[in-house]
């Protein structure tokens, strides 16, 4: 792949984040170049744990965790309306603050 379609595939996820404004979604702050010509992203860093150890160390009920994998769903679905959700990008909602993989993470 070349140089020139990797800094394209870049810009459109920039902007694509850019768009997305919901609370289980990290925000991106920035983007832009490095003098010597690599892009960036400056997004919201959400420390936390993986949610299936939150949701064992709340003790919370089949109905909590439901209600917790709605509102992750909530924030993949606006992600999808604008693009495909990257793992990256999302986080637990209502500051649980966790990245979730997608690929890893099913409930």
């Amino acid at each position: 792949m070349s140089d020139n379609v990797l800094l394209e595939r870049f810009e459109s996820e920039r902007q694509a984040l850019a768009r997305m404004n919901h609370p289980a979604i990290a925000k991106v702050f920035d983007a832009g170049t490095t003098s010597d010509g690599q892009p960036y992203f400056v997004i919201e860093y959400v420390p936390g744990i993986p949610i299936t150890l939150y949701c064992d160390q709340k003790r919370l009920s089949v109905r909590e965790r439901i209600e917790l994998f709605t509102k992750i769903c909530e924030g993949v679905q606006h992600a999808s309306r604008l693009k495909r959700p990257r793992p990256h990008s999302l986080r637990q909602p209502t500051g649980l603050s966790d990245f979730l993989s997608l690929a890893r993470r099913r409930m």
